[in-house]
């Protein structure tokens, strides 16, 4: 089992790997980051599986290769797309973790994190994940939730 999501990554390392941004704490887990950071760092990408996602520009081709994956092997319909439409699963969601202010800054927050099958996969939850998707995913670089010692199986993130 991997380990908790608090401890795959120092947080002092995220900055060098991902960029350091400015930002403000809007209270409710959320935070806004400074705009420039945004324009140079944040990008938008059209994918069949998930629609149209922004991600870090570092990691775009990763989360590419996961909807190429997907497509080539017919396993489209192994993710809810509706839940991205509706905002409910995503990738660039700039926050704390669980949105609780006591909390490190999520990774979604630097674009590098993607949230898959909300319903049915909460944290601290068993899995519903497809295989194939998990497939997909670790084929692509993502280190699974579903194998944290917390299991937020919901949740994928870039290595």
């Amino acid at each position: 089992m991997s380990p908790d999501p608090a401890h795959v990554y120092d947080r002092a390392a995220v900055h060098p790997r991902w960029g350091t941004f400015h930002y403000e704490d809007q209270g409710d887990g959320t935070i806004k980051i400074d705009p420039a950071w945004i324009a140079t760092t944040i990008m938008v990408v059209e994918t069949v599986a998930f629609g149209r996602i922004r991600c870090h520009t570092s990691v775009a081709a990763a989360f590419q290769g996961v909807d190429s994956t997907l497509e080539a092997n017919g396993w489209l319909g192994l993710v809810d797309k509706s839940e991205f439409a509706r905002n409910i699963a995503g990738v660039w969601v700039p926050r704390h973790q669980l949105h609780r202010v006591d909390r490190p800054l999520s990774l979604h927050s630097w674009g590098v994190a993607m949230d898959v099958n909300v319903a049915g996969n909460g944290y601290g939850k068993p899995s519903t994940q497809p295989p194939d998707l998990i497939k997909a995913f670790k084929a692509n670089g993502f280190r699974w939730g579903g194998e944290f010692r917390n299991p937020d199986p919901m949740h994928w993130e870039a290595v």
